[in-house]
């Protein structure tokens, strides 16, 4: 049930007996509104409350995990997060390559935000730009890519404007990155 889309058609008599009401604590209905509407807000926010979100937003750090990541970075982000340092005191966030379908084959990055993963297109994975060490390469591009989709992952879902930007965003860096491609060919 999608509490912004319930209704119920109430009687004056009802609407009084509700809003006259109290628990045996003597907590009154609209203490208990207040309280209520907080806790949703704080779980589809992701942010403290009742830690909503996907794998425990909320409660630990998100950080970058696997190739592409050295661990000062990792540990630099996981205390910018407020993370006490132990590994144990945090969710992964990782990134993959992977062979994009047709329909996406301009896209950089698509992002399973229930796993924290970000998929990266393997048409792109030989740019400068993730030059390294072969797939573990890019920290810099990964970096920055975790600090814009990482609040996504905190979300419990993700709203219709939320897959509309990361699809932009998708395809906007997708169009940057054949652009380095071009480019890397000319020189």
């Amino acid at each position: 049930v999608d509490v912004r889309k319930s209704r119920v058609k109430d009687t004056p008599a009802m609407r009084d007996a509700i809003h006259n009401s109290k628990t045996a604590e003597g907590i009154t209905f609209k203490e208990y509104l207040a309280a209520v509407n907080k806790a949703y807000r704080a779980r589809n926010d992701g942010g403290g409350g009742g830690g909503g979100g996907p794998a425990g937003a909320g409660k630990t750090p998100l950080v970058p995990t696997g190739g592409g990541f050295p661990a000062a970075v990792q540990e630099k982000i996981r205390k910018l997060a407020g993370g006490t340092g132990d590994k144990g005191d945090q969710r992964p966030f990782r990134f993959d390559w992977v062979d994009f379908d047709d329909p996406e084959k301009d896209l950089l990055f698509r992002l399973d935000h229930g796993k924290c993963v970000c998929f990266l297109n393997n048409r792109f994975s030989g740019l400068p730009s993730f030059a390294g060490n072969g797939h573990a390469g890019g920290t810099l591009v990964k970096t920055l890519l975790f600090t814009i989709l990482g609040d996504y992952c905190n979300k419990t879902s993700l709203t219709g404007t939320d897959e509309a930007r990361l699809h932009d965003l998708g395809m906007l860096l997708g169009l940057a990155a054949a652009e380095e491609q071009g480019s890397v060919g000319r020189n």
